[in-house]
């Protein structure tokens, strides 16, 4: 009952009311008087530059550099070289009581990053055994200066060992997880049961476990959780600069980035029911810039002619088609993302590490296209270097996604995933300070929260300025399950005057929040519904102190 009432008030829109400027700017809140008022689009794109040799080419500048989007040449407007094994600048450390989402704030945060990803939702039992074994053995041999972390896909999106170099800890993590075994038709599982879904997939997984009278197929629940996952993990890799690797290790894909627009018909047009999805996850790769290297799990795929395991006639019958399907798939994800597909290797080591040794340096390129029409299609880039003899790899386009604000129903599935999310979505960057207010009362918990103005849209009203941002806090037990969980809805309506000391010193809002028994940690999320930008930041009870006296 507890948490039947917890999930109701998670969305309970309390009367409006008033956000004020932050005191003192935390170490990531706004320091530029730079504000949203209008949406622009960036376009980043990763290179990785070898020799004849296969040898990074660490030397080339902007100026070498001639970039096309669609055949029109676009101005470069950032570039840098980052470089696997360097950190990023961290800001001054964190007062005791204060909690980040912004990776400066992190004192060891990575400039490029690789996770793998075990998917046991489109993979068999017996392939995630052997996946298991392949990756544990790739990652006994990552280096101090790489940045590996381990993501598992379920039931729910979970973190077996957050970013490291250290291989043996990190091979540890994946032996002793005993994988899952794909659950299709097992019943919904409650949002409010401590279940971490994948962002923007939580409506769409309690729809693909109950709804199957209405046609939901098991490819389609597939699909929807595949997409949220991704869409979830370029999420929260949004914000890291440098190259940002996913190593997909899977039977396969349950959908298609190969058509040439969103808006499309026709046999590559995907189904329907997962056209929300795919439009998400396009924006969401755009924004990331994640590259994606798919590795089959099954390894070397044997002629099905040949599996004695079926009849003749079966296997004269075997899915030739479907494998194929899965292969023309990886092989799309790959390329449209600026990573490899390794299907027929037994050498899923070998391919993990390549996908390592790209992030060890790349070249960042960003553009703000100048001739793009923002109406679904895909448009291709093409890079050419003046440099002779240096091969260039790089995604080859995006999607240019029109932005569209999603309904009230859809932005609260997408804050309610937000909320059970394993990563702090730092769409919205936040720094929250948490203190018991009065030794008298330790269940009493004073709480701060800025948002970092550069983060928010605000719009322009005549001599005003509006936007609306909704505010949740919400109290976790270990095992997560939501104990109890408050919502707020602030409207705002500024005058030139206080827009201006908003954008200068972050918008923060104050709270009190009377602790449960059993309760662990704090999420806050803050969703800019303008925008449609979320942020969240976690809270660990056990970190917090007595506020100084």
């Amino acid at each position: 009952m507890i948490r039947k009432m917890a999930a109701l008030s998670l969305f309970a829109l309390f009367a409006p009311a008033q956000i004020i400027p932050a005191q003192a700017p935390a170490s990531s809140a706004a320091q530029s008087p730079t504000i949203l008022r209008a949406f622009t689009h960036l376009v980043q794109v990763n290179v990785i530059a070898l020799n004849k040799k296969d040898q990074p080419v660490l030397d080339l500048t902007a100026s070498d550099f001639v970039l096309t989007d669609d055949g029109e040449k676009e101005p470069i407007s950032i570039f840098s070289l980052e470089k696997g094994g360097d950190t990023v600048p961290p800001a001054a450390p964190l007062p005791a009581g204060a909690f980040s989402n912004d990776w400066k704030d992190r004192p060891d945060a990575p400039s490029s990053v690789t996770v793998v990803l075990l998917d046991g939702v489109n993979t068999s039992y017996d392939d995630q055994a052997s996946a298991r074994q392949n990756v544990a053995g790739f990652l006994r041999g990552v280096q101090p200066q790489d940045r590996v972390a381990v993501y598992t896909l379920g039931r729910s999106l979970g973190l077996l060992h957050d970013f490291s170099g250290d291989g043996a800890a990190l091979a540890r993590s994946v032996l002793a997880y005993k994988g899952e075994a794909p659950a299709f038709f097992d019943p919904p599982p409650d949002n409010d049961s401590g279940r971490m879904v994948p962002r923007l997939a939580a409506s769409a997984l309690a729809r693909a476990n109950t709804d199957q009278q209405e046609g939901t197929t098991s490819l389609q629940r597939r699909a929807s959780l595949t997409l949220g996952a991704i869409e979830a993990i370029a999420s929260y890799l949004v914000r890291l600069p440098g190259r940002k690797n996913l190593i997909w290790v899977s039977d396969g894909f349950p959908f298609s980035l190969g058509y040439d627009s969103l808006r499309a018909s026709g046999p590559r047009r995907p189904d329907p029911a997962i056209a929300d999805e795919i439009d998400t996850l396009a924006r969401a790769l755009n924004d990331a810039n994640l590259a994606i290297y798919p590795v089959n799990a099954r390894g070397l795929v044997s002629n099905p002619a040949f599996q004695t395991d079926q009849p003749v006639a079966a296997r004269a019958r075997r899915d030739s088609a479907d494998i194929q399907s899965e292969v023309d798939t990886m092989h799309e994800i790959a390329e449209r993302t600026g990573g490899r597909a390794y299907y027929d290797t037994n050498d899923v080591a070998g391919a993990l590490q390549q996908a390592v040794d790209d992030a060890r340096a790349t070249y960042v390129l960003g553009y703000y296209p100048e001739h793009v029409e923002w109406d679904g299609k895909f448009h291709r880039i093409k890079l050419r270097v003046s440099r002779p003899g240096v091969e260039l790899r790089y995604r080859l386009g995006y999607f240019a996604v029109p932005d569209e604000i999603p309904s009230a129903t859809e932005g609260k599935a997408r804050v309610d995933a937000a909320v059970w999310s394993p990563f702090d979505d730092a769409g919205v960057r936040l720094v929250a300070r948490a203190h018991y207010a009065d030794p008298s009362a330790p269940h009493a918990l004073d709480l701060e929260v800025v948002a970092d103005s550069r983060d928010v849209a605000l719009l322009p009203r005549g001599d005003h300025w509006s936007g609306e941002l909704d505010v949740l806090m919400v109290q976790l037990s270990s095992d997560r399950h939501n104990l109890s969980g408050t919502s707020k809805n602030y409207v705002l309506n500024l005058s030139a005057a206080t827009h201006d000391r908003l954008v200068k010193e972050g918008f923060l809002v104050r709270n009190r929040l009377d602790l449960v028994p059993g309760a662990t940690e704090i999420r806050v999320v803050v969703h800019d519904t303008t925008s449609d930008a979320i942020g969240s930041v976690t809270i660990p009870l056990a970190k917090v102190q007595l506020a100084a006296q």
